[in-house]
């Protein structure tokens, strides 16, 4: 879904709770990538929360937005505080 909506020129936003969900979805941007060039999609992954450091980096690269919980905030604040 991600591919065929980077070819037809749609931003992507999607909600993923965990690492693993964000993995995947950062996985998914960068194939689109890949197959369809930088074409200026914007890419948002909603309600961002317990990311490993190493997608933190992927994201920055791709330029993923990360779009915040802010109940997530408050309950893993360390956590952002390192990042």
């Amino acid at each position: 879904m991600v591919l065929e909506a980077d070819k037809n020129g749609f931003d992507v936003r999607i909600h993923a709770i965990g690492d693993a969900s964000a993995t995947m979805i950062i996985d998914a941007v960068e194939r689109a990538e890949e197959a369809c060039g930088d074409k200026g999609t914007r890419f948002a992954i909603e309600h961002t929360d317990n990311l490993q450091f190493e997608d933190i980096a992927r994201m920055k690269r791709l330029g993923i937005n990360a779009v915040l919980n802010s109940g997530a905030i408050y309950l893993n604040g360390k956590f952002y505080l390192v990042v």
